[in-house]
């Protein structure tokens, strides 16, 4: 059962008629769990609540704070973002440059008016703000998938301005993008074909795919990222969309990348894909890497 707990009241009825549901067999063992949220008042609200029914103690289970996460996912989840200060790795300028930059927009003349910023080695950079206000338009840029007004973009030192994605990617730019189904993967190919898409040429010699090393490399990616099922020949569309969202990252961070463009990485995933992205992302960082977040 699940309910603020400002409204405990409300959980009674649900409860006492869920407890007739139980199965009357000592030899089974059942649990109704209740979980208090949204509440500064939860102590408060456990005891009215107690006080209300006749719990039996072998029948309930009360889940606060973290708890509701480990009994989502199964396991203790870490929610609290480890913050560390960045180590620079080289110089100012070796990872992300970006200078008075203008993009136009899908309605306006410039959706990006003049940025400029730097992201260093070792450093993750976050753009903050209500959504549709220039964002998703000034990483499209920076990947290659909009074009440039005016200004200029460098990965590790190389002007990209005006480059092919695929160009950028060997320059060592990797793209999270916002849309994993849009952008980022394709439905109904399998997920070692999803694993490399973007890098094919680097799987294939005179246009010939090589199989073996497509199985080889996402034999390694499932198992490194955890991706589930373990399955590289399961259409990418069968996986649930935390899994799917470890495909893209997988592929994105096994390239021999310098800056990461990381665009709204965990959205519509679970509390346990979340915490791995944040992982993830600071082991980048940790090695050396420039993200733009």
């Amino acid at each position: 059962l699940y309910f603020d707990s400002e409204r405990y009241d409300l959980a009674i009825p649900w409860y006492e008629q869920a407890v007739k549901l139980l199965p009357n067999d000592p030899n089974v063992s059942t649990d109704l769990g209740v979980a208090y949220l949204y509440s500064n008042k939860t102590d408060q609200a456990i005891a009215q609540f107690e006080q209300s029914v006749k719990v039996d103690p072998k029948h309930i289970k009360t889940w606060l704070n973290m708890g509701i996460a480990k009994a989502m996912v199964g396991r203790e989840v870490d929610l609290e973002v480890k913050k560390s200060e960045a180590r620079s790795k080289s110089q100012e300028g070796s990872g992300l440059t970006v200078r008075n930059l203008v993009v136009r927009g899908n309605r306006i003349a410039r959706a990006v008016n003049d940025i400029s910023l730097t992201v260093a080695p070792g450093e993750i950079l976050g753009i903050a703000g209500v959504e549709g206000n220039g964002q998703t338009e000034l990483l499209e840029a920076i990947a290659g998938l909009r074009p440039v007004t005016s200004g200029t973009i460098a990965v590790g030192g190389r002007d990209v301005t005006h480059a092919s994605v695929r160009e950028r990617g060997d320059a060592g730019l990797s793209h999270i993008p916002e849309d994993r189904h849009q952008r980022g993967l394709v439905l109904d190919f399998a997920v070692a074909d999803n694993l490399i898409l973007g890098q094919q040429h680097r799987f294939s010699s005179r246009g010939v795919m090589d199989a073996g090393a497509i199985a080889a490399h996402a034999s390694q990616q499932v198992a490194a990222f955890d991706i589930r099922p373990a399955d590289p020949a399961l259409p990418v569309r069968a996986l649930s969309g935390g899994n799917q969202q470890k495909v893209v990252i997988a592929r994105e961070l096994a390239r021999d990348f310098v800056v990461l463009l990381a665009a709204q990485p965990t959205r519509g995933v679970d509390v346990g894909a979340i915490e791995f992205i944040h992982d993830t992302l600071r082991k980048a960082r940790d090695a050396g890497k420039a993200i733009l977040l």
